[in-house]
Formats: C-alpha cells, sequence, structure tokens
C-alpha cells in the first residue's frame, strides 16, 4: 500500500473537526467468570498465550473449519502454524462462551475490506491482534472495536518506518523525543494508529498519515482525524491496555468511553 504525506492544508481545514478520542488505560488482567456479562456500555479485552503443547494443538485444530485449517497449513515460518491455530480456536471457544454457543458452529462473515464479522449481523462485535506468542481479543456490543499488540523489538527502524507512514508533526515530535524514549514512543503509536484502522474497518487500506495520534505513551490518548476516511465519522475513544511487559497495546471503540474491563484467558 502507498501512504502519502498527510498535505498540512488538510491539517488546518479538518484537523478539528475529526473525531477526538478520550483517553482510558487498562492494565489489570483478572480471572473472569464463568459467563462473562458483556452490557452495552462495556469493553471486554482477553490476553491468551498463543504457546500450546503438540496434544492441545492437535485439539485445537478439531474445532477449526477445514478452511481454518488449510490455511494453518499456508504458514512456512516456524511456529506460525501453530500461533494461528491457538488464535483461532481460542477466539472461537471465547465467542462460543458469550454466545453459549458450541465453538465450532460458528461462522463469520467479512467486510468490504476483510474486516470479521459474526454472521448473521450479531451484535457482538470483536476484533483480534496478536504479536510474537501473545494474542488479545476485544469485544462489545453494537459498537465497532479494533485493537492491536505490538511487542517492542530491538531490530524494528524505528525512525525510517515513522517518517514514511506517520504524518510530518508526528514524525517531528517523535524524534525530539529523547533516545531512549523514542522506540517505547514508536510502538505504543504505531498500535494506537492500527486498532483506530481496524476500529473503522478498513486496516491498513487507511493510510496511517491520514489522522494524527498523541505521541508520548503513558498520557491521555487522542486521535484527530486529518482527511476524510470511510466509516471514521461520529466519535470514537481509544485506549491504551499493558498486556505484559515487552509489549504495547491500544484498542479502540465506537462511541463514547466504555467500561473496561481485562481478563485471563486459560
Amino acid at each position: 500500500m502507498n501512504f502519502g504525506r498527510a498535505p498540512r492544508r488538510w491539517r488546518r481545514a479538518v484537523g478539528d473537526q475529526g473525531p477526538v478520542v478520550g483517553a482510558t488505560a487498562a492494565s489489570t488482567w483478572g480471572i473472569p467468570p464463568e459467563r462473562p456479562a458483556l452490557q452495552a456500555d462495556d469493553l471486554h479485552i482477553w490476553r491468551a498465550s498463543l504457546e500450546a503443547s503438540a496434544e492441545v494443538i492437535k485439539e485445537m485444530e478439531a474445532i477449526l473449519t477445514p478452511g481454518e485449517r488449510a490455511r494453518a497449513e499456508r504458514f512456512k515460518f516456524p511456529g506460525g502454524r501453530e500461533r494461528y491455530v491457538a488464535g483461532r480456536a481460542t477466539l472461537r471457544r471465547l465467542l462460543g462462551r458469550y454466545l453459549e454457543e458450541a465453538p465450532e458452529s460458528i461462522t463469520f462473515e467479512h467486510g468490504k475490506y476483510g474486516k470479521p464479522y459474526l454472521s448473521g449481523g450479531a451484535a457482538l462485535h470483536f476484533n483480534v491482534s496478536d504479536s510474537q506468542d501473545v494474542a488479545v481479543f476485544a469485544l462489545a456490543l453494537g459498537r465497532e472495536v479494533g485493537v492491536d499488540i505490538e511487542r517492542i523489538r530491538q531490530e524494528t527502524h524505528c525512525e525510517k518506518i515513522a517518517r514514511r507512514h506517520f504524518t510530518p508533526g508526528e514524525y517531528m515530535e517523535m524524534m525530539a523525543l529523547p533516545k531512549i524514549n523514542l522506540r517505547e514512543c514508536f510502538f505504543h503509536m504505531w498500535a494506537r494508529k492500527e486498532a483506530f484502522v481496524k476500529a473503522i474497518g478498513m486496516g491498513l487500506y487507511a493510510p496511517l498519515n491520514a489522522f494524527e495520534v498523541t505521541v508520548w505513551p503513558k498520557t491521555p490518548v487522542a486521535v484527530h482525524v486529518l482527511m476524510p476516511l470511510e466509516a471514521s465519522a461520529g466519535r470514537w475513544s481509544l485506549a491504551e491496555i499493558t498486556p505484559e511487559e515487552g509489549y504495547c497495546a491500544a484498542v479502540a471503540i465506537q462511541g463514547t468511553p466504555p467500561r473496561i474491563t481485562c481478563w485471563r484467558w486459560s
């Protein structure tokens, strides 16, 4: 995808007209009830490990569809197949717990840009992200949601990627930070941006320099849309999540800031 830079005339013209996203943070991961109750103003975040023994992976494969199993076989890099199976099976089991349905009976549809939804226009919305061996799942009722998790990697060329994909203002502000903070800042910004474009259903079909996010991590989170983006109208809320040491994550949800609950999947 070719990401162009946001012209400054757009920043001046519509920078204050986009949805201003309220800030919350979540980092306490509790033990879930057997039947979690999801209300209209709730946002449930689940964290799961994708590490599993060969025996457990085999059990997980049994609840996947033939198409999902075929996709798993296409992963060529080490551990890719196993992580995909673990993530997909966990999603099915998690949705099955909320819907009180067998995990293998759940069916999906996809939006214009590939975002998955439950078939039949179900009110339960969800989104998934994984990095290395950790996955996060976001669930809400009647509201679009997007989540992203990133492992903070030392080998990533943060400055080069930021120069290409962030707005000039974001890049300049990030580069003005002390060198010791730059890498952490980059990954927090990337997670916030990916969560937002996943929430509006466009994923990386939306240029990341079409909007700006708060630069410094662990500060009030906000986003300003600089140029028109499909399905981005209205208010959106953004929250920062701390999955575990060495990772950062963010979640975006349609509407006013929700009541966030974080649980560990086991």
